[in-house]
């Protein structure tokens, strides 16, 4: 009985490999995308982290004041 248990563990174990394989593949991208994202696809209404700064800090995007003495 005990050699039929240590199969049945070892499947168990491969499946959750698996699973969480799976998952890390698949969340990978996702972040992948999210973070990184193309900078040279930037716009507006991008949600990547890298297109949310480049948004933030471009200069073309301030705008300047002249103040009178």
């Amino acid at each position: 009985m005990y050699y039929l248990n240590k199969g049945q563990t070892a499947v168990e174990y491969l499946l959750m490999l698996l699973v969480v394989i799976s998952l890390i593949y698949t969340l990978s991208g996702r972040v992948y995308k999210y973070f990184l994202g193309d900078i040279k696809s930037c716009n507006k209404n991008s949600h990547s982290f890298v297109c949310r700064l480049y948004n933030i800090y471009n200069i073309e995007n301030y705008r300047y004041f002249q103040l009178r003495r």
